[in-house]
């Protein structure tokens, strides 16, 4: 199998993230969860979003094309809160109505426009009723954005914010947007960074 171009950029450190606390949207939201959700981490990284939910008692599928290991670094209760699957998002197997939470944190901007409608299709298929997409992604801007060749090897997509809403209301969502905040400290970019955290929610079916 042809090794994906994400692990060159892992192992020569040119992304990381420099932080071990959780997302913004993430450590903002986590409060209204319900106790032991089940939760569908997908595109985990470095695992930072996976450990702090485990830690408040819930239980983690995290899933990236490239293992990082960070389960291991955590305490044993911790680890067995935390399943990691190796697989890209777009070859995750989705299974119906098993999640609580599904988080694309830093994610959609390396999904095709194709790629990212089947995604928010198989991500609300999956969720339980009244469960969470929780989504944040930079709309421009970023390292991969940069011309040297070792960035040109990861494809970015600008996604314009109004279309992400469209196509979550148009799988039946409720959708709330704000304004992302926090980026740049964390990650090594150096260009302008416009961001973007979004709630969406799987509505009740009758």
């Amino acid at each position: 199998m042809k090794q994906s171009p994400w692990h060159d950029i892992y192992k020569n450190k040119k992304f990381f993230i420099n932080t071990q606390e959780p997302s913004v949207l993430i450590k903002g939201i986590f409060f209204e969860l319900p106790r032991a959700s089940k939760i569908l981490d997908l595109g985990c990284g470095q695992g930072r979003n996976s450990i702090f939910l485990a830690k408040q008692g819930h239980s983690i599928d995290a899933v990236d094309i490239v293992d990082l290991n960070f389960i291991s670094t955590t305490e044993k209760e911790i680890q067995r809160k935390i399943k990691f699957i190796k697989s890209s998002v777009e070859q995750f197997l989705f299974l119906e109505d098993q999640y609580t939470v599904v988080i694309l944190a830093r994610v959609i901007q390396y999904i095709n426009p194709q790629e990212l409608d089947n995604l928010f299709e198989k991500s609300f298929k999956t969720l339980k009723n009244n469960g969470y997409l929780l989504i944040s992604y930079v709309f421009h801007g970023g390292m991969f954005n940069r011309g040297e060749d070792e960035f040109k090897v990861i494809e970015k997509f600008s996604h314009p914010v109004s279309l992400i809403e469209s196509l979550l209301l148009e799988k039946g969502f409720t959708v709330s947007i704000s304004r992302g905040s926090s980026f740049t400290e964390n990650v090594p970019f150096q260009e302008p960074i416009e961001s973007f955290d979004i709630i969406a929610i799987k509505r009740q079916i009758a």
